[in-house]
């Protein structure tokens, strides 16, 4: 009896090679990428835990790139894979007999989320590292002050934390404390915004947390300080400050989702596949606890950044996007397109990772640029298929012009460059595009050239610091019809709920972004009784792709209170801003027929994001769970459908007309009350 479980088997359909031992330069670099995956995130021994997989990758991608025939290939993955614990890689379709792998009781990696112990989710050798047995699936909470410039700010506190990791990062500045004593950190950095993450049991204790700029004070922290976001966090004040006084705390919040249970396969369990090219291999996914391995010799290898960045991409993906179903990717043909990128000569940065992000069709994608750090004086948006200018800073240029150039180059070409930079659904991609027109390289001026009414207008844009827009009222009365807009920032929560029950009528705006706190303050106000829906699927992954992950399941768990509002309710829908928390809020007004929706779909792109750090040390954000309609169907890159599309014209907006805002009215004067 054989001691092993093959538990699935990926079968590449590989390019024709011309003789039995010859494979293409495509062949050799993907051979290595699926090993790389399999063995990165699935093998448990403790070498895996150990090695700098980002040397591996890049030195490994370049050895596998000059192995000259398969047999040298082989050599290659023995020795920067194979090493790491018993790994098996053959020629042909004759498997050999399988490896023993020991006695002792056994671990296999569990991974909840993206395959990196980074924002609310985690990886652990259940077996072998800290029990997860009861643990809740959510261990991490954060504290974010969003900042309103992209100038270098600085950073300084007191910290510790009890248990666990206090991460500090601003922009792309990170430093971590995990000392019980006071530790002083300073840090300095660019940014949208200073974030605390705890990671961990906690608490973690702050004193002193000042974020100043050229000397001005931007903000502090204590309890009662403005404009710091808590997610997933309790915090508040205590007296065991530094010097005895009161000092700001963060623990974790006991959140959403079921106790996760960890699950341990059997010794013997295997994962056996085709590398592509004739090879295959067969990958322990259990093994006893405190099986070794060896570290691979990379020493004086050359790397090729580029080309192992590119390959940590797609491998991340292939076994831990959860909505790769919904965004039907071929990922043998994408690792083809991807290494092709990469290798193309005189290819831009990145170019291979974009391709495997663009695949994934997710709004929550954020790579960054060099080259387009700065922003241009202005704030565009696509109407009616062309980028048009919303708010200006400058006197040369007004709301409603048209842009038609930028240094010399039309903007369709402008904006067909910025589309290939950014992952989502079409009519998001179009969106976003056209307001990443006005992105550029810090200090770098260039011509522009517009179109205003037909009468040509050229001016100049220099990049810059990011400036804000100023939100309108966030509630408006007009003629009895409550106008209420709930992603604005000066929103007042909660809301005078008795006047909104009175109203004649009420119009909800959700095309900014809605914070959980509102939406679920208006969700208890609208909904007739308690709701229960599980739309949020966190992946558990203990097998490598293609095997499906299991997931654990979760939803707001709302439980109406009074006064609750009945009567005439319009919601206005759409636009680059309606993601995620407000993409939350729009499920359930779908869900439950919440009123009517005016406008165009949201962003499609809901759920937790995590990231995933390349070689080089850049990261990539991407959606860490699958978000389904109530019902449990599709929703990624989709969206919240508007049941009254409604797209704002060129025309009205140069009147200053809100045409999506006016046919929400229209509707609700022109529909009866109900019992009238």
């Amino acid at each position: 009896m054989l001691w092993f479980v093959v538990l699935g088997c990926t079968k590449p359909s590989p390019p024709t090679v011309s003789r039995h031992d010859e494979l293409s330069e495509i062949d050799r670099i993907s051979a290595f990428a699926r090993l790389y995956g399999w063995v990165r995130w699935f093998h448990p021994s403790d070498a895996v835990t150990q090695v700098d997989w980002d040397r591996v990758a890049t030195v490994g991608a370049v050895r596998a790139r000059e192995a000259n025939d398969r047999d040298a290939l082989r050599d290659v993955l023995e020795q920067t894979l194979g090493v790491l614990g018993p790994i098996q890689i053959w020629v042909g379709p004759d498997a050999p007999l399988p490896l023993n792998p020991g006695d002792g009781p056994p671990m296999t990696w569990n991974h909840l989320g993206s395959g990196e112990n980074n924002f609310q989710y985690a990886s652990w050798r259940a077996g072998a590292d800290e029990p997860w047995s009861g643990r809740s699936l959510w261990d991490r909470g954060t504290l974010t002050y969003a900042l309103d410039t992209r100038d270098p700010v600085a950073f300084s506190a007191w910290l510790r934390v009890e248990e666990g990791t206090l991460r500090v990062r601003l922009g792309e500045a990170l430093t971590e404390v995990r000392s019980t004593e006071w530790t002083r950190v300073e840090l300095v950095g660019a940014g949208p915004a200073v974030e605390l993450e705890l990671e961990g049991d906690g608490p973690a204790w702050l004193d002193e947390v000042v974020i100043t700029q050229s000397g001005r004070t931007l903000a502090d922290l204590d309890v009662s300080a403005d404009g710091w976001n808590p997610s997933g966090v309790l915090w508040g004040d205590l007296p065991v400050g530094r010097d005895g006084g009161w000092a700001t705390y963060l623990a974790q919040r006991v959140h959403l989702g079921d106790e996760v249970e960890p699950i341990v396969h059997p010794l013997g369990t295997v994962h056996e596949g085709e590398l592509g090219g004739g090879l295959h291999a067969r990958v322990p996914i259990s093994l006893p606890v405190g099986t070794a391995g060896a570290l691979p010799d990379l020493a004086g290898g050359a790397e090729d950044v580029e080309l192992g960045r590119t390959l940590v991409a797609w491998s991340a993906m292939r076994h831990f996007f959860p909505c790769a179903r919904e965004s039907r990717i071929d990922w043998d043909a994408l690792l083809t397109e991807a290494i092709e990128a990469a290798t193309a000569p005189g290819h831009e940065d990145d170019a291979g990772v974009w391709v495997v992000l663009r695949a994934l069709r997710d709004g929550h994608v954020y790579h960054p640029r060099s080259d387009v750090g700065g922003f241009a004086p202005v704030h565009l948006a696509w109407i009616e298929e062309q980028v048009v200018v919303v708010e200006s800073f400058v006197d040369w240029s007004q709301r409603g012009d048209v842009v038609v150039g930028v240094d010399g180059t039309p903007v369709a070409a402008v904006h067909a460059e910025r589309v290939a930079h950014a992952s989502g659904a079409p009519h998001f991609l179009a969106a976003i595009a056209a307001s990443e027109v006005a992105r550029g390289k810090r200090g770098e001026t260039v011509d522009v050239e517009l179109d205003r009414s037909g009468t040509a207008v050229t001016g100049e844009w220099t990049y810059g610091a990011y400036r804000r827009v100023p939100d309108g009222e966030p509630i408006r009365v007009l003629d009895g019809i409550w106008v209420v807009d709930l992603g604005a920032d000066g929103l007042e929560t909660p809301l005078d709920w008795e006047a909104l029950a009175a109203a004649k009528g009420v119009v909800f705006d959700i095309r900014g972004y809605v914070p959980t706190s509102v939406s679920t303050d208006v969700l208890r106000h609208l909904l007739a009784a308690p709701e229960r829906a599980r739309w949020m699927h966190v992946p558990h992954r203990t097998l490598p792709a293609p095997h499906e992950a299991t997931f654990v399941d979760a939803g707001w768990d709302i439980d109406p209170v009074e006064p609750r509002v009945t009567g005439r309710i319009a919601w206005l829908t759409g636009g680059v801003s309606s993601i995620s928390a407000t993409e939350s809020l729009g499920l359930y007004v779908e869900a439950h027929e919440l009123g009517p929706r005016f406008g165009g779909p949201t962003v499609g792109a809901n759920g937790n994001v995590a990231d995933t750090v390349l070689p080089g040390g850049t990261r990539f954000s991407y959606t860490g769970m699958r978000v389904t309609r109530h019902d449990g169907s599709a929703f990624h890159a989709q969206g919240v459908l508007p049941t009254h599309p409604v797209s704002q014209t060129l025309e009205g907006f140069r009147a200053g007309r809100d045409d999506v805002l006016d046919a929400a009215l229209a509707w609700i004067r022109s529909t009866p009350e109900r019992g009238d």
